[in-house]
């Protein structure tokens, strides 16, 4: 696993590249989960040009209704090296975690082809997201993901119709797309493939695929709880913490106490990569801690079967398993 954190830098080149556009456990026993589910975002949110005429018959991993792809033309370790070349030129976007899948298999004596993510962020493209709906940080930071399947390269990041929907985003629509498309720049001009390969069939509700508990305890608390409960739990590691309100502080912007936690299980995780190689953009599990402006503090985390779902993989037993074990995590219930 390689973990950077790197400082952060001024957003000039990022507008440019946008053509100038934006020990205690947690007293949760008696916590409700709030499934929380809202009518869909209207459908003009779902249409996406050239979704099915665009896939090409080489195409060989299965697409996901979340995701935009590229395949690639150089093998994916150039591309890497081409990647980190031009995030080292643009100091309006950050790498701030980076992800080797391949390498914490490895680790545990198994065998997965090259996957590897990276967050990126940057304070415009972002916190405009969290102040409209926190809940939009469980698909935050930025991502792409590098991956072979099949001995073919891609390389796959969010769909910003995706946050729309899925998060019932109004205020931030055209941040939600300028996300994609300083993405797709930077995907496209080093894949050398003019459109990308894209599902439109974003056929899921507002909210849907989130469990959400309501806190009993302050955010510190709650927040040094389950970083306990993941530090002394044997079959999962933390791999990250990301505080998206102190970077927002650094860069003068104001957002709510947020905090995301990425951690997993190697042997669980490289055993769904082997099976569906697309998963690498979704795993590590992820936890999201929130306060609202009541003060009222959140934890939030993805039921794995929609996530599953997304890359059109079954997998029941698995997603239960994961579940329950963020479950355990946030309320030390069995």
């Amino acid at each position: 696993m390689r973990f950077i954190i790197l400082s952060l830098f001024k957003l000039f080149v990022l507008l440019f590249l946008i053509s100038c556009e934006e020990n205690k456990q947690i007293k949760t026993n008696e916590a409700v989960i709030e499934k929380k589910s809202s009518s869909e975002v209207s459908s003009e949110n779902d249409a996406k040009k050239g979704s099915k005429e665009n896939r090409e018959s080489d195409l060989t991993s299965t697409l996901s209704s979340h995701l935009i792809q590229f395949k690639l033309n150089i093998e994916v370790d150039d591309f890497y090296v081409k990647f980190n070349e031009l995030m080292n030129a643009n100091p309006g976007m950050m790498v701030t975690n980076t992800f080797d899948h391949q390498e914490k298999a490895e680790s545990v004596g198994m065998t997965i082809d090259f996957s590897s993510f990276h967050h990126l962020y940057t304070n415009q493209l972002i916190n405009p997201l969290i102040n409209e709906n926190p809940l939009v940080a469980l698909d935050l930071p930025l991502r792409i993901h590098f991956f072979k399947d099949d001995n073919n390269d891609f390389a796959q990041f969010v769909d910003g119709h995706y946050l729309i929907k899925r998060y019932g985003l109004e205020e931030s629509i055209q941040t939600a797309e300028s996300n994609s498309r300083v993405l797709n720049s930077i995907v496209k001009n080093l894949s050398n493939q003019e459109k990308p390969f894209q599902n439109s069939d974003l056929n899921f509700k507002e909210l849907e695929g989130i469990e959400i508990l309501q806190s009993t305890s302050n955010f510190d608390e709650t927040a040094k709880s389950i970083l306990h409960a993941i530090k002394k739990n044997k079959e999962v590691d933390l791999i990250a913490a990301h505080d998206f309100q102190s970077f927002a502080q650094e860069a003068n912007y104001s957002i709510g106490k947020c905090i995301l936690l990425l951690y997993g299980n190697p042997e669980m995780g490289s055993s769904l990569m082997q099976e569906r190689p697309s998963l690498g953009i979704d795993l590590p599990l992820k936890m999201l801690l929130y306060e609202t402006k009541d003060g009222v503090t959140h934890v939030a985390y993805n039921n794995m079967e929609f996530i599953f779902g997304l890359h059109d993989y079954q997998n029941t037993e698995a997603a239960n398993k994961l579940n329950q074990l963020t479950a355990t995590l946030i309320t030390g219930k069995k």
